[in-house]
């Protein structure tokens, strides 16, 4: 998979945040996501690290492995007044590659959430969740 490319690519590109669930403190995890106006990731429960701290109306952008598809994500935004989109990796040498265009297209199709008055703390940008968690804002990580 070639999710460190896509993660520097979105960094580079638009200013996405990479963070790491299993190696970034709580608190790492919190400043970087608190307020975020998206979430991009390889389907998978790290993503619910963001999704617990989004905007009202944000969006989750999930890469979904070639051989199979969870809906999870899906009814979660649904529940939550989320947006939810997805891009499908292609099949590469027992792996999965992502298409990086694809997958910078895909978050300008996604709406912009209107920001919201209880909102902890507002952040321009977007987040995105790799295994290695992405998360855009305009601010500084600590």
């Amino acid at each position: 998979m070639n999710e460190e490319g896509i993660a520097e690519h979105l960094r580079k590109q638009r200013g996405f945040r990479i963070v790491d669930v299993a190696r970034n403190s709580v608190a790492k995890i919190l400043a970087a996501c608190s307020g975020a106006r998206m979430l991009v990731g390889i389907e998978g429960s790290h993503l619910m690290h963001g999704f617990a701290l989004i905007q009202p109306g944000s969006s989750i952008l999930a890469i979904q492995l070639p051989y199979r598809f969870c809906g999870v994500l899906k009814r979660t935004t649904d529940m939550a007044g989320q947006h939810f989109g997805f891009v499908v990796g292609a099949p590469s040498q027992g792996e999965f590659q992502v298409n990086i265009e694809e997958v910078e297209r895909t978050p300008d199709l996604l709406p912009t959430p209107v920001p919201h008055p209880r909102a902890v703390r507002r952040v321009s940008g977007c987040s995105v969740f790799l295994s290695h968690t992405l998360v855009h804002s305009s601010e500084r990580m600590p």
